[in-house]
């Protein structure tokens, strides 16, 4: 499964997030806010959140996985205020990942 989520505020794309499936009960999640009005509004992670959300809803996904260069402090920090912890560290890379309970308990 591939999944592309779009967030829109009055009619217009101000984010995307995508998604795969990364085996029967994980999912990567990644997510881009290119409405310049939006950044730094600290709404990454709610935006992040609720597209897991919507996912475990839906296609009834549990674990989240995220990937990221250890230099994307922003990200970083908008992917731990919901949940995620790191789990492996490869070079200029750092995994993330969490569950489903632990995002709904951070919302």
């Amino acid at each position: 499964t591939k999944m592309l989520v779009g967030f829109f505020y009055k009619r217009k794309l101000i984010a995307s997030s995508g998604l795969q499936n990364l085996d029967k009960n994980k999912i990567s999640v990644g997510i881009l806010i290119f409405d310049k009005r939006f950044l730094n509004k600290k709404i990454s992670h709610f935006f992040i959140g609720h597209v897991c959300i919507f996912t475990y809803k839906f296609l009834k996904k549990k674990l989240f996985y995220a990937g990221f260069n250890k230099n994307n402090l922003r990200s970083i920090m908008s992917y731990e205020k919901i949940g995620f912890k790191t789990y492996f560290k490869r070079k200029e890379i750092i995994f993330k990942k969490t569950s489903i309970t632990k995002i709904k308990s951070k919302l």
